[in-house]
C-alpha cells in the first residue's frame, strides 16, 4: 500500500489523500471509490497489518508444539515480518506521536492482541517450568513487540546494524531473563 509508506514517512496527518493518489499513481476518486476516508485508509492499513502479523508469525507459532521452540519460532518470524513489511514499524511510531492520540489508541488495542498472544506462550512455559514463575508475562511481551519495533526502525536508519543480529540479540536478552537458571544456555 502506497499510503502506508506516506503514512510512515510524513505522518498520518501530514499526508493527504492526493498525496496518496499520487504515490499510488492512481487518482484520487479512485481511492474515494474504495475508502470514504482517510480514516478507512488507516483501517485498512490496521486490518491488513493484522493479517500479515497471523500469517507470518501466528500461524507458523502455533503450528509448533514446545514451548521453547515457540520462542525461537516467534522471532524468526517477527524478523520476517519486519523485513518483508518494512514501513510498519515507521508507521507504527509516526501514528504513535500523532498528537492527537485517537490512532495511537487505536494501535493501542491491536498491540493488546499481539501482547497477550506473546505472554500466553511465556505463561505456557512457566507451567512447565521452562520459564521463572516470578516473570511477568505481559510485560516481557510488550518489551519484545517494542523492542522488535524499534529495533527494526534502527536498522533502517543506520546501516551498520544488521536486524537478524539485533532480533537474536533482543531473543538472547529475553530469554537470559526468563529461562530457569538450569536451562540458560552455557
Amino acid at each position: 500500500m502506497a499510503c502506508l509508506k506516506l503514512f510512515a514517512r510524513q505522518g498520518f496527518h501530514n499526508t493527504s489523500i492526493s498525496d496518496i493518489a499520487s504515490g499510488a499513481g492512481i487518482t484520487k476518486g479512485a481511492i474515494y471509490w474504495h475508502f470514504e476516508n482517510k480514516e478507512a485508509l488507516f483501517a485498512a492499513i490496521l486490518e491488513n497489518m493484522r493479517l500479515n502479523w497471523q500469517e507470518v508469525v501466528q500461524q507458523h507459532v502455533e503450528e509448533v508444539d514446545n514451548t521453547r521452540e515457540k520462542i525461537d519460532q516467534l522471532f524468526e518470524n517477527f524478523y520476517l515480518l519486519l523485513v518483508q513489511h518494512p514501513d510498519c514499524s515507521l508507521f507504527l511510531q509516526r501514528v504513535s506521536l500523532e498528537t492527537d492520540g485517537k490512532y495511537a489508541e487505536r494501535l493501542s488495542e491491536g498491540f493488546e492482541g499481539t501482547a497477550d498472544f506473546i505472554a500466553n506462550i511465556f505463561e505456557r512455559g512457566k507451567q512447565d517450568g521452562i520459564f521463572k514463575p516470578e516473570l511477568g508475562s505481559k510485560l516481557v511481551a510488550y518489551t519484545i513487540i517494542c523492542s522488535l519495533v524499534g529495533a527494526q526502525s534502527q536498522c533502517l536508519t543506520n546501516k551498520n546494524f544488521n536486524l537478524h543480529d539485533v532480533v537474536g540479540e533482543i531473543k538472547q536478552s529475553i530469554l537470559a531473563r526468563a529461562l530457569v537458571k538450569d536451562l540458560q544456555p552455557s
